[in-house]
């Protein structure tokens, strides 16, 4: 099971170093492309550094995919062997993905509404409510 595929449940357990950022910020786009709201996206780290980095990579990494066609191209051939795999697999019909174009512009333009926080600020947050 791979992990950036939005379709799919799944648990990413890795050392530091070992490309969690990369993995999540691909997750998180694919989600976008498989209709999921940027704001409803609840992603959290455990420092304020990592959140940081985290908001800067998906933007970063939108921005790309919004520029580069080479890099949308292989982005629409990953989003669409996924929804075919999962559709297969599942006989759910979902719609189909979002372009590489679609999802960039979709976060590029929810930049300000991002969930991205570290654990002890989502907690604290919730114990004020």
């Amino acid at each position: 099971m791979h992990p950036a595929n939005p379709y799919n449940s799944s648990v990413l357990n890795a050392s530091a170093g070992s490309g969690k950022t990369y993995q999540l910020s691909a997750r998180f786009i694919n989600l976008v492309s498989a209709h999921v709201d940027p704001s409803a996206i609840l992603t959290v780290t455990f420092t304020h550094k990592a959140a940081s980095e985290m908001r800067e990579r998906i933007i970063r990494d939108a921005a790309k995919l919004y520029a580069d066609q080479d890099l949308s191209d292989a982005f629409d051939k990953r989003m669409q062997d996924f929804y075919k795999q999962h559709t297969s697999q599942t006989g759910i019909h979902v719609p189909p993905p979002l372009s590489a174009a679609q999802a960039a512009k979709k976060i590029l333009s929810s930049t300000q509404s991002l969930l991205i926080s570290t654990i002890d600020s989502l907690f604290f947050e919730w114990v004020n409510r």
